[in-house]
């Protein structure tokens, strides 16, 4: 955390329907730098042909890419702007003296302090180049596209290879004095799964938050799906006196083969709408995505204070994102936000683990097991790319028949470093620090080893 927060994050999205590639991945340790993820199977499909990236599915109705931005290429509403309040006086005077643009005030939300904007213009000038525009003014305005965190930050989100089969966690007594007690962990993503390993520490008491296998139908396994509870056995690996709040993202699907996307306002709409999030003493996050210039989310960001003077000791913890990539990744590398970053089974930099100045701390991302649904069929075809750093270090291919999975999974990605760090947060709170505290003792522990663009490493042992 760059400045010391009161909020630290790490979540995920719902699962969707995406027809690209799936894959059985075996991961082998060894002393590359980087780690080593090899496969099996059959042909990969080949999906090019958008962006700067040309491995993706076509984007939604209603999104824009950039390309070639400095910052890192970003998703947005191409039609709109999300403006502070305090600037929106002098964006909407801008815009209506600025030949051939019209502007609409479409809506004001105050507890974010932020405004939705829609604007027309004749001269083919896009969002990014208005917003350049408004930017170079005298004293500068806190005014943006509205970011799109989806399609490309769900394929960063979601982990870089398919979860595979493996045993069930061993159940365990439920001991007194653990770490964890009494702390509250949400966890905005895929819900969670009535698995009989968590034993009543997950509440997920609305239907719409269940993590299912197939949630579209298509007799396969979704892609995403699993995610959430994987994240909570996670947590609970770490905390096990813990509660973990497990709660679905909303989606807005676009047609098959597109996956679903959620917008900065959408996100920072719920953060609000959530009211266990008052209960709760930290909160993980792992969607995310890039931002025009870097500059953020600046409803995400009102979200954060509005939730801070309500309750000021929550932390919010993210994942830094799987693209191997050292442009900073939203919401991670907010100053509201602890960054998380992956480690693999070396100790190093995990191939695909986002890096920077802006992430606060890493933990292990490689060959994770945790909980996972059951499922005994088809999966989903996955994404069969691997981020570029890790290309010759990662081959994505389908599997062959059937999958069973019987409430245990491997996987990978900074969505499963980030509880981690959560979950040693929660283990600290419990000690009687609060959350600020917590972050702080962590962060700085002049004990603790560092790496460069990963921070504070943070192995956390299982109890």
């Amino acid at each position: 955390m760059r400045s010391l927060p009161g909020m630290c994050h790490a979540a995920v999205v719902r699962p969707m329907s995406l027809v690209i590639a799936a894959a059985t991945l075996i991961l082998v340790p060894g002393n590359r730098a980087r780690g080593e993820i090899m496969a099996r199977g059959g042909n990969a499909h080949d999906h090019r042909g958008r962006g700067h990236r040309g491995h993706e599915p076509p984007l939604p109705p209603g999104v824009a890419e950039t390309v070639d931005r400095t910052a890192g290429d970003y998703l947005y509403e191409p039609d709109r702007l999300v403006s502070t309040l305090d600037d929106l006086p002098r964006v909407e005077r801008y815009l209506d003296e600025r030949r051939g643009t019209s502007v609409t005030d479409i809506a004001r939300h105050e507890r974010l302090g932020v405004a939705l904007l829609e604007i027309k213009t004749g001269r083919g000038a896009d969002v990014p180049t208005i917003v350049d525009e408004l930017h170079a003014l005298s004293g500068g305005l806190r005014v943006g596209p509205s970011h799109v965190l989806g399609v490309n930050a769900h394929l960063a989100m979601v982990p870089v290879a398919p979860p595979r089969p493996a045993p069930p966690l061993p159940l365990r007594a439920d001991e007194p004095g653990l770490p964890g007690e009494g702390v509250r962990i949400a966890a905005l993503d895929t819900g969670a799964w009535a698995h009989p390993w968590f034993m009543g520490r997950v509440d997920f008491r609305y239907p719409e938050d269940l993590d299912v296998p197939d949630q579209d139908g298509d007799g396969r396994l979704d892609w995403a799906a699993g995610h959430g509870t994987f994240i909570a056995g996670t947590i609970l690996q770490y905390a096990p006196r813990a509660t973990v709040v497990a709660r679905r993202l909303p989606e807005d699907p676009g047609p098959a083969p597109n996956p679903a996307h959620l917008t900065d306002l959408e996100l920072a709409t719920m953060l609000l709408d959530t009211p266990e999030l008052l209960a709760c003493d930290v909160l993980t996050l792992s969607v995310g995505g890039y931002t025009h210039d870097a500059m953020g989310l600046l409803a995400f960001e009102g979200a954060v204070e509005a939730l801070r003077d309500l309750t000021p000791g929550l932390v919010i913890v993210a994942g830094a994102g799987n693209e191997g990539a050292a442009h900073p990744f939203f919401p991670a590398a907010s100053p509201l936000v602890v960054g998380v970053g992956a480690l693999d089974n070396d100790g190093r930099r995990a191939c695909f683990s986002n890096h920077g100045w802006w992430v606060d701390a890493c933990a292990p991302g490689v060959d994770r097991h945790s909980t996972f649904l059951e499922w005994d069929g088809p999966m989903a075809p996955y994404p069969d790319h691997p981020p570029e750093p890790c290309k010759g270090e990662m081959v994505v291919e389908p599997p062959k028949g059937d999958v069973e999975f019987t409430g245990g999974a491997r996987w990978d990605g900074t969505s499963f470093a980030a509880p981690q760090v959560a979950a040693v947060l929660a283990g600290l709170i419990s000690e009687g620090r609060s959350g600020p505290e917590a972050v702080a003792d962590l962060l700085h522990d002049p004990s603790a080893q560092r790496l460069k663009g990963l921070g504070t490493v943070v192995i956390p042992a299982r109890v």
